[in-house]
């Protein structure tokens, strides 16, 4: 045995691996509590619980109608039963928090498919044009347009930028949708023409993106219609793959989080079992940033290290889904890379695992 499985088998042994999410996702704390406004007349807080929790359904099963769908419904009835915080604001306004143990195990009762709270972070560049010649870049603070000499012309349009912004956040909250939006500062505006962002061409785009480590890139162009409300075209780009739709301002957030849901949620009612060996494990350090990345993976139910060789661990998983989901799940992240898996495979006789799909092998990433 050498000095490096050594000090690695010592660091397994004694080490407790530090607390902390994965790098790039974001994790998404508001799944399971929502705000409506308090119906009138009598059993209005009654009311005002079930339409929280049906927006909270959509939120955590990533499923637009999620809140209508009678066996979610019928499993999750009275929803009094889940709430563990409520106030009502100043605007009548209601602010539910629901159980989270207690409505999980309630839907999971039902074989529902949840999206876990780790969720892809999604940048959104937003080009606007407002029908004059003009378009705008939505910034994260404020749109910046160098042109503007005006301040009465320059607040007039930061005031509508604001409201494209918080109708956009607000649609993405609907659907725990975690949105980034860039700075929109000088730098980015001098190497990004929205020329470019308007006819489709991405490719500065890719690389102005690497400012926010973003999981995927979504390009909006958008153009008011007769109607007053934008009409966009939507592009999102996630590694080698990329998706175009047409629709509104909320289409956006809800065209993501159905992408995303359909390839991340799990059912309780589909476990697995599954070797994962990642190399390149040689420090306190890599271990203890691989342990917590894998602790908070939400398919994870639990986590065990199998053995140790060298500077290879591996783990022994148990998961909600398939190898699949958890393949994709972990694509998100630049943690781990993966090697072909006939380079490692589990030992002839391993218990639980078939020593085909079930054997997965990555390498760790250099770490930030």
């Amino acid at each position: 045995m050498n000095s490096i499985q050594t000090k690695l088998i010592a660091i397994i042994l004694l080490a407790v691996a530090a607390a902390g999410a994965p790098a790039h996702a974001a994790r998404v704390d508001n799944l399971y509590a929502a705000q409506v406004p308090m119906p009138s007349g009598s059993g209005g807080l009654q009311k005002a619980f079930d339409a929280a929790l049906s927006q909270v359904l959509v939120k955590v099963t990533g499923r637009r109608a999620a809140g209508a769908n009678p066996e979610l419904v019928a499993a999750t009835s009275d929803a009094s039963r889940y709430v563990q915080q409520y106030q009502i604001d100043a605007n009548n306004e209601v602010w539910v928090r629901f159980d989270e143990v207690a409505l999980r195990r309630a839907l999971d009762g039902v074989g529902a498919s949840l999206w876990g709270t780790e969720r892809p972070a999604t940048l959104v560049w937003l080009v606007i044009d407002d029908g004059s010649g003009r378009r705008r870049l939505l910034g994260a603070e404020r749109g910046a347009d160098p042109a503007i000499n005006d301040p009465f012309q320059a607040s007039a349009e930061d005031e509508q930028l604001v409201l494209v912004r918080e109708q956009l956040l607000a649609a993405a909250d609907q659907r725990g949708v975690p949105l980034l939006l860039p700075l929109a500062d000088s730098e980015e505006l001098a190497s990004i023409p929205l020329r470019d962002i308007w006819g489709g061409f991405t490719e500065s785009l890719v690389e102005a993106s690497t400012r926010y480590s973003p999981d995927a890139v979504l390009v909006g162009r958008a153009r008011a219609a007769m109607s007053g409300e934008l009409e966009v075209r939507w592009t999102l780009l996630l590694a080698d793959e990329r998706f175009n739709w047409d629709g509104d301002l909320a289409s956006g957030p809800d065209d993501v989080a159905d992408f995303f849901a359909g390839r991340l949620a799990t059912s309780a009612g589909s476990p697995s079992e599954i070797l994962l060996s990642v190399d390149d494990v040689t420090s306190l350090d890599g271990y203890g940033r691989l342990s917590a990345y894998l602790e908070n993976l939400d398919l994870v139910d639990e986590l065990a290290v199998d053995r140790v060789r060298e500077d290879r661990v591996v783990f022994r998983l148990k998961i909600r889904g398939d190898t699949d989901r958890l393949m994709r799940s972990i694509a998100l992240q630049r943690i781990l890379q993966p090697i072909d898996s006939s380079t490692w495979m589990p030992d002839p006789g391993t218990p639980g695992v078939d020593g085909g799909s079930s054997a997965l092998h990555y390498r760790l990433m250099a770490g930030p």
